[in-house]
């Protein structure tokens, strides 16, 4: 017990800069659709909402952020989402790439798990899961291609791919709003995203943490197991004008 609290204080102290701690409880903390709204005051509206691991839609997204105002691009490397995505964008005239994305173009081992939802390319051969080819194109690519324009709000649920896809991204990120990563705090995978691999990454091109939402901890350990990361730019004025009236 000694060791877990250890682990909690030192994550607890970069999270109390942002008015977060960890406890010992195994529920979900602040919801996703809180973080949404608090973000929807600070960003203008996306003229683009890209949104990898798109599934089966991510509901409070799409709730904030209205199809009817941004448009969309659907993007994930599971044929098995295929039709809820195409369905998706016949409804909102949105725009849909069934490949993964990363660092350079060309192909890449996916493996698809029972649970669909878990289904990535570093989680290797499990038993029931299926390892198919997938194509790879780097996320700048997609939305050239689809000749999507700015301001972007990016959202990215990639089972332990979170760094693929940015570092894919890189023209497009010039041009985000904001960033919402589903973020592992330990390395799910071997050569998978992590937490800190993420706001190192996110920092070095000019974005903050904004926020953090949702933590999920091991039923058995209590550990931290995961979270969510909001970014924003940097030298965002009205983040500033908020932190210096609140």
């Amino acid at each position: 017990m000694k060791i877990i609290q250890r682990i909690k204080n030192s994550i607890n102290t970069p999270l109390g800069w942002f008015g977060f701690r960890i406890s010992t409880e195994l529920t979900a903390q602040r919801r996703f659709v809180d973080s949404l709204k608090s973000l929807s005051k600070l960003i203008r509206t996306p003229a683009t909402v890209i949104d990898v691991g798109f599934a089966s839609g991510t509901t409070e997204l799409i709730e904030t952020f209205s199809p009817t105002k941004s448009t969309y691009l659907a993007i994930d490397a599971n044929p098995h989402f295929k039709e809820k995505i195409e369905s998706f964008c016949k409804k909102y005239n949105a725009h849909s790439e069934m490949v993964f994305c990363g660092e350079k173009e060309g192909e890449v081992v996916f493996t698809i798990h029972q649970d669909h939802y878990k289904s990535s390319r570093y989680s290797g051969p499990i038993s029931g899961s299926i390892q198919s080819i997938v194509p790879m194109k780097r996320l700048d690519t997609v939305v050239e291609e689809h000749g999507l324009s700015g301001p972007y709000l990016l959202k990215i649920d990639a089972e332990g791919a979170e760094l693929d896809v940015l570092a894919g991204a890189e023209k497009t990120l010039e041009t985000c709003e904001a960033v919402i990563v589903e973020a592992f705090v330990y390395r799910r995978f071997k050569n998978s995203s992590t937490f800190t691999s993420l706001v190192s990454f996110m920092d070095r091109r000019g974005f903050d943490v904004f926020d953090i939402f949702e933590q999920f901890y091991h039923k058995k350990t209590s550990l931290l197991l995961m979270t969510n990361i909001v970014f924003v730019k940097r030298d965002n004025q009205e983040w500033e004008k908020g932190v210096l009236n609140g």
